[in-house]
């Protein structure tokens, strides 16, 4: 009996809360219901209201998109945080035009040097960028193909994953002519296929465009890279090893440089540390040490700075636009609805005739903005994702191409498409 009256008031309890759910979850549902006759009703109030929306909604989370992926979001590869490009600030003295410059890269004397041992850049990786076409393809379109340094690999902890990596065997003069192929290209013109390991492609092109790569020459393919995988520029589909003897130039050339700084070290210990190594070159103890103005010698700029550098002001202008838009799409939508509201006082007021409270009134309308805001979320969605596509396509068809001393990384190599 002692049990009876315990389990009692408890199981009325219950049942209780359970009917107050059912009957919260019956008025939601009869609300939902006439929300949705109601915007069926007015057809073209609902089309204004969703797609004024929709389009703030998109538009805003496609900006948004794009700036988490260039100026938010880490590099896609290994050490991204300690991932350099080296820049060298030349005088009024040593230049040919006697003005101050500052250059992309160094020169290839200075690179092998670098190469053969840093205490503050662990990796000092040297490459270059040519626009060539694939002899024999269905098209003509212009790829992207970089002569890289074997040490690309061990510098970013990216491996193939079908294949096999560039050596420094590869790199030495008469070596096989080897590619290793983007995820983009081995799915565009061998359907991922794995036998394309072993099989040969041609490249066209011009000298101007080529950067030194061997034109109409078999290049075994020897390895594919993972899908994320965009350096040292979002465009490049296809790497070589970078021949010693192009690193053998002297003192006429310069190759752009990426290094990763070492552990405890800092920008301005490796800055100084390459500016020694110029020094030692040259024979110069003041020239060669001495950069452009106040300016160093050499300086280190974080890859991801540099990828973001570029287009961070108009990313900060196109979002501040954006959320512009849906502040103005906000407060139209609110206008639209009020107007809508004042043409209801008829439908209202025998609402509240027939005994509807306040609080029902308010809830129904609620539900009716609800359910405009969730269709206008969905389109807004569907209209960011088409967003976000175009700007990938964008930025895979324009890379930005520096032909003198290499390529500039584009922020695409961040944007969703890379992940």
């Amino acid at each position: 009996m002692v049990l009876s009256n315990h389990e009692g008031p408890k199981n009325t309890t219950q049942r209780e809360d359970e009917n107050n759910l059912r009957s919260w979850l019956d008025d939601a549902r009869r609300d939902l219901q006439y929300a949705f006759r109601t915007l069926r009703a007015a057809p073209g109030f609902a089309a204004v209201v969703v797609l004024t929306l929709a389009l703030g909604i998109g538009a805003n989370t496609a900006v948004f998109s794009v700036v988490k992926a260039v100026l938010l979001q880490p590099l896609p590869v290994a050490h991204a945080d300690r991932l350099v490009r080296v820049y060298e600030n030349v005088p009024p003295a040593e230049s040919p035009d006697g003005k101050p410059h500052r250059f992309n890269g160094m020169f290839t004397r200075d690179v092998l040097s670098a190469r053969g041992g840093t205490r503050a850049l662990s990796h000092v990786m040297a490459h270059g960028i040519g626009i060539v076409t694939l002899a024999g393809g269905s098209d003509s379109v212009r790829l992207s193909l970089a002569p890289v340094a074997s040490e690309m690999f061990a510098m970013l902890d990216a491996y193939p994953s079908l294949g096999r990596p560039f050596t420094a065997a590869d790199e030495q003069p008469g070596a096989d002519r080897i590619v290793i192929l983007g995820y983009g290209a081995w799915q565009r013109y061998f359907a991922g296929d794995s036998q394309a390991i072993g099989k040969s492609i041609r490249f066209n092109g011009t000298g101007r465009f080529s950067a030194g790569i061997a034109l109409d020459a078999d290049y075994t393919i020897v390895g594919v890279m993972p899908a994320t995988f965009h350096i040292p520029d979002s465009g490049v589909q296809f790497w070589i090893p970078l021949s010693i003897d192009r690193l053998r130039g002297g003192a006429s050339r310069r190759i752009a440089v990426i290094g990763r700084v070492a552990n405890g070290a800092s920008l301005e210990d490796a800055a100084d540390e390459l500016a020694g190594i110029a020094r030692d070159l040259r024979g110069d103890t003041t020239a060669a040490a001495a950069g452009s103005g106040n300016r160093p010698r050499y300086e280190l700029v974080r890859l991801r700075d540099e990828i973001g550098a570029p287009v961070e002001p108009a990313l900060v202008v196109l979002t501040l636009a954006v959320g512009f838009v849906l502040l103005i799409a906000c407060a139209n939508v609110a206008n639209l609805i009020l107007a809508r509201t004042s043409s209801r006082e008829r439908e209202i007021a025998i609402r509240i005739a027939i005994g509807a409270g306040r609080g029902r009134l308010v809830r129904q309308l609620l539900t009716e903005s609800l359910l405009l805001a969730v269709i206008a979320g969905v389109a807004g969605t569907l209209l960011a994702s088409a967003g976000v596509t175009l700007f990938r396509t964008l930025a895979s068809t324009l890379p930005r191409i520096d032909l003198g001393a290499g390529s500039t990384p584009c922020w695409s190599v961040c944007s969703p498409a890379s992940r």
